[in-house]
């Protein structure tokens, strides 16, 4: 397996306040955000790297309100308003940690990062064939858009080190990760992404 900067891009999955930060809706419901806590240093240091090797990055955004979310979601649909995780406009729908820097925003209703938006179209412009992934969380939004990005004929590179979810989900996240490296493309570090492009 080889990687090309000029036919590689980064995504970076949903790294948004309430996903991430302690204050965020997660957090705040009690789930344990620590392994994802744990990520940030690797995935700021990473994605330097990849900005200055010139790799085109892609930052995602979930979003979810009662007016744009997809009726099949039914997202949360048992809480208060308040309750709501990444609510359009709301500062826990804001990037966290990490700012997208003159990259590419991608702001998506469904956990897959192409279902009605211009990933895809994106892509197929630059010229990309190998999509590395990084983000959270594993078990919704990485493995839909991942899965979906092998269906729609892309190399898809999973940071195994880069990605993460709540602790509560560390089963789902090392199972999907496992089925994903058998059946579908590749799960490697990042120290391995940065031999392998220097």
């Amino acid at each position: 397996m080889t990687i090309k900067s000029d036919n590689t891009a980064l995504l970076i999955s949903d790294f948004q306040i309430d996903f991430c930060s302690a204050e965020g809706i997660a957090a705040k419901l009690g789930r344990d955000i620590s392994p994802i806590l744990e990520m940030l240093p690797r995935l700021k240091k990473f994605y330097r790297f990849i900005k200055r090797e010139g790799i085109i990055v892609i930052f995602t955004q979930f979003i979810a309100r009662k007016d744009i979310s997809p009726q099949n979601m039914k997202i949360n649909k048992n809480r208060a308003e308040r309750f709501r995780l990444c609510l359009l406009n709301s500062r826990g729908a804001k990037f966290y940690y990490l700012q997208p820097d003159e990259d590419m925003v991608i702001q998506k209703k469904y956990y897959d990062s192409f279902a009605e938006t211009e990933l895809k179209q994106f892509l197929k412009k630059k010229r990309i064939d190998t999509l590395l992934i990084t983000g959270v969380r594993t078990e919704l939004g990485i493995d839909a858009t991942a899965k979906r990005a092998v269906a729609e004929g892309l190399n898809v590179i999973i940071l195994e080190d880069l990605t993460a979810t709540n602790k509560e989900n560390s089963v789902a996240h090392n199972q999907f990760l496992k089925v994903f490296d058998r059946y579908y493309g590749d799960v490697i570090p990042s120290e391995k992404v940065i031999e392998m492009l220097e």
